[in-house]
């Protein structure tokens, strides 16, 4: 007696979960709109009910820890982009500019909360994953700086520059002379060798 309605259960489980994604991007668009009219709470409460709806739904989890990242709770962040880039490890959806971006949100609010250690394993991980792109690079130089290591520091700023033709459309190499992650080291002679045929 049981068996037919195990059958129609699975049989309606396909369709209940196309049902929760059709809505979970309903909530995501609505929290979009609500973002670019500047009201991230009505726009976080959106993404948090698009996540309970579908919670394999990628886009919720990253913009939520957009703008958890932006209030400055990097640890919730980190969380958010953390399940983002495990559900792609599945659903391989997120073309490599996004999983870019993810992956750098992902390694500075780690550093931003305060974790170094964790940021640099971070970033070394998405090297080996993705070794040519340059960002990677500079942000791992970043945090062995943050650290004081300054001349594995200086190896990945200069690997960074080699590679900065591997940036992607729209995108910039950072002036590590303006950045306060080198703060302590702009009159270092090693920093200044380093940067001084870089241009902007």
């Amino acid at each position: 007696m049981r068996k037919p309605i195990v059958l129609v259960l699975l049989l309606l489980a396909p369709v209940l979960l196309h049902a929760d994604r059709k809505k979970a991007v309903e909530k995501f668009n609505d929290a979009q709109k609500q973002l670019s009219r500047k009201n991230l709470p009505k726009a976080e409460k959106l993404l948090q009910e698009s996540i309970q709806l579908d919670s394999s739904f990628i886009a919720p989890h990253q913009l939520l820890g957009d703008i958890q990242y932006g209030t400055r709770r990097y640890n919730a962040a980190a969380d958010e982009y953390t399940t983002a880039l495990k559900l792609n490890d599945t659903e391989q959806v997120l073309k490599p500019e996004q999983l870019h971006v993810i992956t750098n949100n992902l390694g500075v609010a780690i550093a931003l909360a305060g974790n170094m250690e964790k940021a640099k394993q971070t970033f070394e991980d998405a090297i080996r994953q993705d070794p040519d792109y340059p960002i990677y690079h500079y942000n791992l130089a970043c945090t062995y700086a943050e650290l004081g290591e300054l001349d594995p520091a200086m190896r990945e700023l200069q690997l960074a520059w080699k590679l900065r033709n591997n940036l992607g459309e729209g995108e910039q190499f950072p002036d590590p002379r303006k950045d306060s992650s080198f703060k302590n080291y702009l009159n270092d002679p090693k920093f200044q060798e380093t940067v001084q045929n870089m241009v902007f």
